[in-house]
């Protein structure tokens, strides 16, 4: 009787600590049910005010609020057509709203210290190449021996597939070492942390033998800062506009392969200095639309400013908004678009958003003085901005949902599929000993064929360098949230969102 009277105290014990388990695994399910319902409502809410395609959202009883946020905010989404362009490829959201904040401006914790594109080796194989870009100025990767062109095949001794390609220098490691086709042994990189990208990569100056000049810019993404709220990238930008302006050099070549966009304001600075005859009240570079909901109520709220607020003239001078709208006039924007008599802009397939903003706002203006180069463009045409709360422990979430399309002044806004260049250039042409020409370089293909069409260089004759099987499956920068955003950063917005809260 004892040998039973033990074995049935222990099965009731058990039972109890099961019991236990499960009411305590139940209840931080139920609390983690309850947090997500928390922000879920605010998405719901948001997206139902703000979003572009808010007719498309499913209706809000349809829909399980308990399920994780990023869960919650895709199903909200528009789905999108390869076929047709229609749909949205571009919303995110992100659990910490500082991070996606950080993004928008280039900043990274911990950054590899170079771009690169991944191509499958042959397609309907596994096999996974990266063709490296540009290595990024003041990082790690720069004092290591890596250069553009490099195809690196290995990471750590493990073989880059389709499966393992994306997160391959993505493990947190301390250092990374690298294998490749066209270099010998390894080349060990170590992450940078703490680092912001200057977008201006370069600037350079161009002579013929009869001395005439082209001016080059190699401009990575549209940000004004490294958040810091120096404006100093839009500033160092008009200071080259003005050296060119002075010299009278009237052929540009502006390198946009490797611009996937960013802030508007950022376009609009660029455009500024760029289109003929500028008039800051009459020339109109760009407006946008907003769904009904909203733009009935930036109406009643901005009133007279509303007319500002949706259109976008090009402008006089770089200004600076406060956080009530205030505006505070920095360095003057040169007017560099009355001596361009040709425009050359080297675009590639990870062009789009703000980058292609510039060339649909100074089409109506500039016309056939516009030279595309490269491939066609991704194709962008709606923008975001940022929603998020800053002083809610429930929520720290921060959401970058499409809320409007742009058009350009001849209500043009047919570039969602990209823009196909006048000359089709692959970037990955004219290897030289193993290598792809630094950028810059007069004999780097792209900017070799602008040189060319310009009459400064003779063209070189040029090799391709990948078969023609090999298929791109991606962007190293596309794997950061944010890559091709066209951020509207106009701080009446944020009167607009806090005045929305008062209700």
């Amino acid at each position: 009787m004892k040998v039973k009277y033990v074995n049935l105290l222990s099965l009731v014990l058990l039972l109890v600590m099961l019991v236990a388990c499960e009411d305590k695994d139940e209840g931080k399910n139920k609390k983690q049910r309850a947090d997500n319902e928390y922000v879920n409502n605010w998405i719901y809410q948001n997206m139902d005010f703000y979003y572009y395609w808010r007719d498309k959202m499913s209706s809000e009883r349809t829909l399980d609020k308990t399920i994780s946020p990023s869960d919650f905010f895709d199903k909200l989404l528009f789905p999108y057509n390869e076929t047709t362009y229609e749909g949205d490829r571009f919303s995110w959201i992100q659990a910490s709203y500082v991070d996606l904040l950080n993004s928008l401006s280039g900043v990274s914790s911990k950054e590899i210290g170079f771009d690169f594109i991944p191509y499958l080796r042959q397609e309907g194989k596994s096999d996974v190449m990266f063709y490296v870009t540009y290595i990024k100025k003041g990082t790690n990767a720069e004092k290591s021996n890596l250069k553009r062109g490099h195809v690196i095949t290995k990471v750590n001794g493990v073989e880059l597939n389709d499966k393992n390609w994306s997160s391959a220098l993505y493990q947190n490691a301390a250092e990374y070492k690298l294998e490749g086709l066209n270099f010998s042994g390894a080349i060990t990189v170590q992450p940078t942390g703490n680092y912001s990208e200057n977008p201006i990569y370069l600037d350079s100056i161009y002579t013929d033998n009869k001395g005439k000049e082209a001016g080059y810019i190699v401009y990575n993404q549209f940000t004004m800062d490294n958040a810091d709220g120096s404006y100093k990238y839009d500033k160092q930008l008009a200071k080259i506009f003005s050296k060119f302006n002075d010299r009278n050099i009237t052929t540009l070549i502006l390198d946009l392969r490797y611009n996937g966009g960013g802030y508007e304001t950022c376009a609009l600075n660029i455009a500024s200095a760029l289109v003929p005859g500028r008039n800051s009240t009459s020339k109109l570079f760009a407006y946008k639309e907003f769904n009904p909901v909203f733009t009935s109520y930036a109406k009643q709220e901005l009133g007279r400013n509303y007319n500002s607020f949706v259109n976008s003239y090009f402008k006089e001078n770089i200004e600076v908004q406060d956080s009530k709208g205030n505006i505070t006039v920095s360095d003057f924007i040169p007017k560099y678009g009355d001596k361009i008599e040709k425009l050359y802009i080297l675009v590639g397939r990870n062009t789009a958003s703000a980058s292609e903003l510039v060339i649909n706002g100074l089409y109506p203006y500039m016309g056939d003085k516009i030279v595309l180069i490269g491939e066609r463009t991704y194709g962008k045409n709606v923008g975001s901005f940022s929603l998020y709360e800053e002083n809610d422990s429930r929520n720290r979430w921060g959401m970058q949902p499409i809320v409007s399309k742009t058009y350009n002044s001849e209500n043009k806004s047919e570039y969602a599929m990209g823009f196909t260049p006048d000359f089709i250039v692959d970037d990955f042409t004219g290897i030289e000993n193993g290598l792809l020409y630094s950028l810059g370089d007069e004999n780097e293909t792209l900017l070799n064929f602008a040189l060319a069409k310009a009459g400064i260089k003779s063209q070189k004759k040029t090799v391709k360098t990948k078969p023609a099987t090999m298929k791109s499956i991606g962007w190293s920068r596309a794997l950061k949230s944010g890559t091709y955003d066209l951020i509207i950063n106009d701080n009446r917005i944020q009167q607009l969102i806090d005045s929305k809260l008062q209700y």
